[in-house]
């Protein structure tokens, strides 16, 4: 149960996510508004990557955020 509750959440910002990069690229909004949608779709692309994160921390992992964050850019620069 607890994994298709993540899967649903993650599918949510990706939804979310994709609402606000359409609305902010193709949308017949004002400049502010694109801007608005540009910001809210890179804040849910941060939640997206943070799921892990919190997954750990309700497990009882005592793992700071700037550890986990510092690991996650390593393991994509080491992955290029």
């Amino acid at each position: 149960m607890r994994r298709k509750y993540l899967i649903l959440l993650a599918l949510a910002f990706f939804i979310a996510m994709t609402t606000c990069l359409y609305c902010a690229t193709f949308a017949d909004l004002s400049f502010c508004m694109k801007i608005c949608f540009g910001v809210a779709s890179v804040i849910f692309y941060v939640l997206i990557n943070l799921i892990p994160y919190f997954v750990m921390r309700h497990k009882g992992a005592d793992l700071s955020l700037s550890a986990y964050l510092k690991t996650y850019i390593n393991e994509i620069i080491s992955k290029d």
